[in-house]
């Protein structure tokens, strides 16, 4: 058939769809949008490449969803104007095929209100070149389920763009791939929206969060965290977990290092538990302070294991309580050193039971101070043995009391 565009444009769409393929070829280009959904999908299919990169916007609009259907891979070719063009319905009911058959340069086209409703799979489809060059707008778009269908790769290159709301949909494989770099300039709502699997899937990389980011982590984020991860971070970031330290493991908390443990603050050791100071090793117990020893609760101290107990310095057995004291079985006072006994102070010292007095050794007794006999009870006093007296330095049995004395050596 021969007509000219005057000629074709004039036939209505029942005529139109009297065209063969052949024909629809030879007048695809005269046709007018109003036009187009008369063409057979067989016409459609039988468009070259380059036809179809010749399409107008007016002509794509009007393509209704079994003649895109009929373009198959040759969708690609539509410029990026064309693309554009595509309404939301078009798009959506497009198969992965032909969503993998866009190419970056034209997959820019996508509408966010089309993105807006395509499935992860539809996602999936993208090439990762057109993927990886979505502009922000069109990732945040995304919904959270579409999201899970970017691959590690194009999160890595599209991680700045996401929204919070958006992170739970990244896979796994997607924060792992993440480097460190990526993993610092984390907003603090994205570390937030970090599930506990993805936070795991950080690994060491963990530790390059920044402060505010890390601030902004929940008790249940800080709870999974691995020894690894914990040893990955450094006092700033330490202190920006306040007291959500107390939601560490014992085996987390175990696997700070003496320094580290030690720059916590004392409202961070106030927040601690009997479960997971239990990871505290003896080096860490050895280098406390008093005001942090003092900062702890009275029944976390003692919930000390006698192992812990005996591996505290001096300084800080110095600010346990006399409550604490007496919470220490006789066997964990028993097995203090000269220093560490010395320590406790004048006040403290009354909470030692008369199990514990009857149990003090020899060294033990040596060790007491001038203060510590003053701060002792009667009971106390009269609890000590014959065997145990003869112990006491003379220096200090010479500044006692009269009463004291008498107390001590003659009850």
């Amino acid at each position: 058939m021969s007509l000219t565009s005057v000629q074709v444009q004039a036939l209505g769409t029942a005529a139109i769809a009297g065209l063969t393929a052949d024909e629809v070829v030879a007048q695809i280009a005269m046709l007018k949008p109003s036009q187009l959904p008369g063409v057979s999908t067989a016409g459609i299919a039988a468009l070259s490449t380059q036809q179809v990169v010749q399409l107008a916007t007016g002509q794509v609009q009007a393509l209704g969803s079994g003649q895109l259907a009929a373009l198959g891979g040759k969708i690609g070719a539509l410029t990026l104007a064309g693309v554009a063009a595509l309404g939301t319905l078009q798009l959506t009911t497009l198969g992965t095929g032909q969503l993998g058959a866009f190419k970056w340069d034209n997959a820019a086209g996508i509408g966010t209100g089309s993105l807006a409703l395509f499935s992860s799979a539809q996602v999936a489809a993208l090439s990762s070149g057109a993927a990886m060059l979505l502009t922000s707008a069109q990732v945040q778009a995304l919904s959270s389920a579409a999201v899970a269908g970017l691959s590690a790769v194009e999160i890595t290159a599209q991680i700045g763009a996401l929204k919070a709301s958006q992170i739970p949909g990244v896979s796994t494989a997607g924060i792992a791939a993440l480097s460190s770099a990526q993993v610092a300039v984390l907003g603090t709502g994205q570390a937030q929206a970090l599930g506990t699997g993805q936070v795991l899937a950080l690994g060491t990389r963990f530790g390059a969060l920044g402060t505010a980011a890390m601030g902004s982590l929940t008790t249940t984020q800080v709870g999974v965290l691995q020894t690894t991860q914990v040893q990955a971070l450094n006092t700033a970031q330490l202190a920006a977990l306040g007291t959500k330290v107390a939601s560490l493991s014992s085996a987390a908390l175990g696997a700070l290092s003496s320094d580290m443990v030690t720059s916590m603050s004392t409202t961070q050791f106030h927040a601690l538990t009997t479960a997971n100071i239990s990871g505290l090793t003896s080096s860490d117990l050895s280098a406390l302070g008093s005001s942090q020893v003092v900062a702890l609760s009275s029944g976390t101290v003692i919930g000390l294991s006698s192992a812990q107990f005996v591996a505290l310095g001096s300084q800080a057995i110095s600010g346990l309580t006399s409550a604490e004291i007496m919470g220490f079985s006789t066997a964990a006072i028993s097995g203090l050193t000269s220093a560490q006994f010395g320590a406790i102070t004048s006040s403290a010292i009354a909470g030692l039971t008369t199990g514990d007095m009857q149990a003090l050794s020899s060294r033990e007794i040596a060790a007491f101070t001038t203060g510590q006999l003053g701060g002792l009870q009667t009971s106390q006093l009269h609890a000590l043995t014959s065997t145990q007296t003869p112990s006491f330095n003379p220096v200090v049995v010479a500044k006692l009391t009269a009463a004291e004395f008498n107390a001590i050596f003659f009850h």
